[in-house]
């Protein structure tokens, strides 16, 4: 008489339960780093190996990150937003004392810092990042990137996928700065903030936008003078197409009419 032998795996299942229940873990599946790359596929000696070479770090606001004093690590932001500001293309009056350097890009959670020189190590970068708000950033030493790279080629493939995005940011930028009048700049840029930052729609056509935007960051983007550029926010304020989200100070906006905020944008472009 034959009996049918039940195979349970218990120590493999056991083992994705704690995969499941692991804050670190769990913290790589929502990485743009770490895309398509479950984390139950990884040998643990692999899993350990990244758990010890990385590690997370806080920016606070203002602070700056050094990528030449950080050394070959590529940076993940988890939460928070900085801005990339070029400083020998100061935004002001030739001689000025109080320039401050075009702002390039704002980078928001998800996006890798450090890529372009983690891609073209050769190329020095002087362009420097700030956190506009409190920032918490995945560091991981490019050497563990090759290394895993070589097993998980997604890696790469996510890396590209992040200099795209990039490169589609800095495309709509240039859009922006192609448009002739100040008001359409900044109606433009507050369009295309609805989709960069993720916001939640509080009732239709109504936005709050993530992170903090000052004045002088929104001027420095589009390239005008700040006194110019609050001057159209303050127009835009009163036309009740956007505000300031709870207070002035918190440095945050809301889209209160999309639509209107659109055909402002139009009336202003003929």
């Amino acid at each position: 008489m034959s009996h049918q032998i039940e195979n349970k795996c218990l120590f493999a299942t056991y083992v994705r339960e704690q995969l499941n229940a692991d804050e670190f873990v769990q913290l790589l599946i929502t990485t743009t780093t770490f895309r398509d790359i479950p984390p139950h596929s990884m040998p643990l000696a692999v899993l350990e190996d990244i758990c010890n070479r990385t590690d997370v770090m806080v920016l606070s606001r203002n602070e700056r990150l050094d990528l030449v004093s950080e050394g070959d690590y590529l940076f993940e932001i988890l939460s928070g937003y900085v801005k990339i500001c070029d400083p020998s293309s100061p935004i002001g009056a030739p001689g000025a004392g109080d320039s401050e350097p075009a702002l390039l890009a704002w980078r928001i959670p998800g996006e890798l810092l450090g890529d372009f020189k983690f891609a073209l190590p050769e190329v020095s970068g002087t362009d420097q990042i700030t956190a506009t708000d409190e920032c918490r950033l995945l560091r991981i030493p490019a050497s563990l990137i090759h290394e895993l790279a070589v097993t998980f080629p997604q890696i790469y493939l996510n890396i590209a996928r992040n200099l795209a995005a990039k490169a589609r940011k800095a495309g709509i930028r240039a859009q922006i700065l192609r448009i002739g009048p100040l008001r359409g700049k900044v109606a433009q840029m507050f369009i295309e903030l609805i989709a960069e930052r993720k916001t939640s729609e509080v009732s239709p056509g109504q936005h709050v936008l993530n992170g903090t935007l000052r004045v002088d960051e929104i001027a420095a983007f589009i390239g005008y003078e700040e006194r110019s550029t609050g001057g159209v926010i303050s127009e835009m304020r009163n036309l009740g197409l956007i505000e300031h989200y709870n207070n002035q100070l918190s440095g945050r906006y809301e889209i209160l009419d999309e639509a209107g905020l659109k055909n402002y944008l139009e009336r202003n472009l003929s």
